[in-house]
Parts: C-alpha cells; sequence; structure tokens
C-alpha cells in the first residue's frame, strides 16, 4: 500500500512539474522581497510616484491588521486552506486553466504566511 501510494505520488509530480515549479518560484519571490524589505526600506516611505510609496510595516495579524496576536487561529486556517487546495487539486484544475493557476498562487501565498508565522509569529 506504501508502495502503491510512493508510486502515484511520483506520477504525480512528473504530471505536475511545471506547477511545482512555478509554485516554488512564486514561494521564494515571496521570502526573498520580504527579506530585501527588512534590510533596504528605511525608515521613512520611498516615495516613487505622487501617489505610490514604499513603507515597511510589520502585521502579526490578518488583512489590515484584524486578529492582532491571533496567530495561532491564523496557522490553522492557513492550513485548512492549503489541505483543501490538495485535497481538491483535481478537481479544481477541470475548472480550466485560469482556476488551476489561481490555486498555485493562492496555495503558494498560503505557504509563505504559513511559513512567516511559524518562523516569525
Amino acid at each position: 500500500m506504501v508502495r502503491n501510494i510512493w508510486q502515484r505520488s511520483l506520477a504525480w509530480i512528473k504530471e505536475n512539474n511545471t506547477v511545482l515549479a512555478v509554485l516554488v518560484g512564486i514561494f521564494l519571490f515571496d521570502h526573498i522581497t520580504k527579506v530585501l524589505a527588512f534590510f533596504y526600506l528605511p525608515d521613512e516611505p520611498i516615495k516613487l510616484l505622487p501617489f505610490f510609496h514604499l513603507t515597511y510595516v510589520e502585521n502579526t495579524g490578518a488583512a489590515f491588521g484584524m486578529m492582532r496576536n491571533g496567530n495561532f487561529l491564523l496557522i490553522f486556517v492557513m492550513l485548512a486552506i492549503i489541505a483543501y487546495i490538495i485535497w481538491s487539486w483535481r478537481e479544481l484544475c477541470s475548472y480550466g486553466k485560469l482556476v488551476k493557476w489561481g490555486s498555485v498562487f493562492i496555495l503558494a501565498g498560503a505557504l509563505g504566511n504559513l511559513y512567516d508565522r511559524i518562523t516569525l509569529g
């Protein structure tokens, strides 16, 4: 039984190697940009355009600071999202390329958020 699961997993990886490469690429890009922002954005905002400024801000909650310090619950939510996408991958792919690649981006973002919540708190 374990061998059968292993063989199916290897077949899935071969079938979806582009998906996995994009997923890892997005995850790494997300992490690298966060590290660069931490080290290179000064204390004051950088004005790029009259209406666009880059500002370094740390957010320990969800969107717009909601659920500040609710890390345990947010980790659980990220795990649920990741599990859902993995569990329903075939069904999501059956809706077309837009849903498939949108799911890859959501999964990469959820993995990045999970990594940040576990490592940074």
